[in-house]
């Protein structure tokens, strides 16, 4: 990308949509290979832009579709142990922790593209929107039985 166009708002905002609507369709596919792939070409694109505020506001952007699918998963994780242990469970939650790995292999591929620090001393982390937005969503993983099985 030119430097002139690196810094245009509008832009940033294409790109944002752009790739919040790449990652809403590759999730769509529930296709794993699929996901990571889309997820690491969304995120080796959106960390060669250089306003690094803007880029914080993409990678949430394009990692808050597969937090809401993780935090969807695990919700029926934690229903489906509560019931019975019926085929009907059984397949509830096979199918639920499929789609919670699956969401965190998405946000691995993120997170393993932005490992660059802040370029100024002042400067935050480009992914520390990101990971605001997952530690409770990973906190109730790691404290879930159901998740520890």
């Amino acid at each position: 990308l030119s430097s002139a166009a690196n810094s245009t708002p509008e832009l940033y905002d294409g790109i944002s949509a752009t790739l919040a609507q790449a990652m809403d369709a590759a999730l769509a596919t529930g296709n794993a290979k699929v996901m990571n792939n889309v997820a690491e070409g969304c995120a080796r694109l959106a960390v060669q832009l250089r306003d690094s505020t803007r880029v914080r506001a993409i990678l949430s952007a394009m990692a808050m579709p597969t937090l809401q699918r993780a935090r969807s998963a695990l919700d029926a994780m934690v229903s489906s142990s509560g019931m019975d242990n019926s085929g009907v469970a059984a397949s509830q939650m096979e199918a639920a922790s499929q789609v919670l790995s699956s969401c965190l292999g998405v946000l691995r591929e993120i997170i393993r593209f932005c490992d660059e620090p802040p370029k100024g001393s002042g400067d935050v982390h480009i992914l520390s929107d990101v990971l605001t937005a997952a530690w409770p969503l990973l906190n109730d993983i790691s404290s879930r039985q159901c998740c520890r099985a």
